[in-house]
């Protein structure tokens, strides 16, 4: 059994019943942390001439820009359905993880100082498909989706660039699952 409950904008997050307590916090930190970006002009912390040719620049930026937020190992950065944000670690490791249809949990990436991860659509108010959780002390600083889409558009020389680095991060995840299995 699900149990929804609701903000401004509807329904958007659930817990499975049973849940524990920490789980009710951290899903109602999670919606507050959204409704806090919703409400925000997710461009109005970014210079307004801006430009980005190397991944080095994005990093530097999102590291300047973004809201930075630290993570005590176990803490959730992200969960299944709450409002989906590009993250950049930098400092720590998150492993991304899904829950099987028996509740195990399957890893399916780990990222450290200088990796990003959370890529989700560019479609607005869209939402994250698995969790991410600190694995030891972290920082982590994010955008929203529609911050990194309006850097990406006024820097598409940026494009390829970030699309060549996701195909290698990509490459690099298929090994550590592989020497996972």
């Amino acid at each position: 059994m699900q149990t929804a409950f609701h903000g401004i904008m509807g329904a958007g997050d659930y817990l499975t019943k049973p849940f524990e307590e920490s789980e009710l916090n951290g899903a109602i930190e999670s919606r507050l942390a959204k409704m806090a970006i919703l409400n925000d002009n997710p461009n109005k912390n970014l210079p307004t001439a801006i430009s980005k040719k190397t991944i080095h620049d994005l990093t530097n930026c999102i590291d300047d820009n973004g809201q930075r937020e630290e993570f005590k190992s176990g803490k959730t950065v992200y969960r299944e359905g709450t409002y989906s944000n590009t993250y950049l670690v930098t400092h720590g490791i998150v492993k991304r993880h899904e829950l099987d249809r028996n509740g195990k949990e399957l890893i399916t990436g780990i990222f450290s100082a200088d990796d990003f991860f959370g890529f989700g659509s560019f479609v607005p108010n869209s939402s994250h498909s698995d969790y991410a959780t600190a694995m030891v002390v972290t920082v982590v600083v994010g955008i929203p989706a529609q911050t990194l889409k309006s850097l990406l558009e006024q820097n598409p020389d940026l494009i390829l660039k970030l699309i060549q680095f996701l195909s290698e991060n990509l490459t690099n995840a298929k090994t550590q699952l592989l020497k996972m299995a």
